[in-house]
């Protein structure tokens, strides 16, 4: 009897042990498969966030296009207006030469008496002549 005893004695222990090893051996497995979805919820965090960055890198990079682009369009515009501006006041050099011109014809004609104007058409030339003056004289100290 001490025989079956200790037959089972050792079965019983084989099967604590055997209940042991396969309790480590099933914590290991699931600790290995957490660790796998860790490593998988890790990678996939990872490709999100260079994903994020790759997208906000040409977010700006396009942005940044935008505002070149801009910046040469209003150069464009800057030089087109700067164009203008120098016709319109050589324009006006031309016109106050001509009122000039006309302002002694003006006197000359009715110094001479060949040619009477009235007095109010003589104010308005004379007012004309000497406004394009003033506004050329603002012009040239730039």
């Amino acid at each position: 009897m001490l025989a079956w005893f200790t037959t089972i004695r050792l079965a019983i222990i084989g099967s604590i042990a055997a209940l042991a090893v396969g309790f480590y051996a099933g914590q290991r497995w699931e600790k290995a498969d957490r660790y796998d979805d860790a490593q998988k919820q890790i990678a996939a965090l990872d490709a999100a966030f260079k994903k994020s960055v790759e997208n906000v890198s040409t977010a700006w990079k396009d942005e940044a296009e935008k505002a070149r682009i801009k910046v040469e369009e209003w150069s464009l515009q800057n030089q087109v207006d700067e164009g203008l501006i120098r016709q319109l006041l050589a324009g006006q050099v031309v016109i106050r030469r001509e009122f000039d011109d006309l302002g002694e014809q003006i006197k000359i004609t009715s110094d001479v008496g060949t040619c009477v104007f009235t007095a109010d058409a003589v104010k308005l030339l004379r007012a004309a002549s000497d406004a394009a003056n003033r506004s050329a004289e603002a012009g040239d100290t730039n």
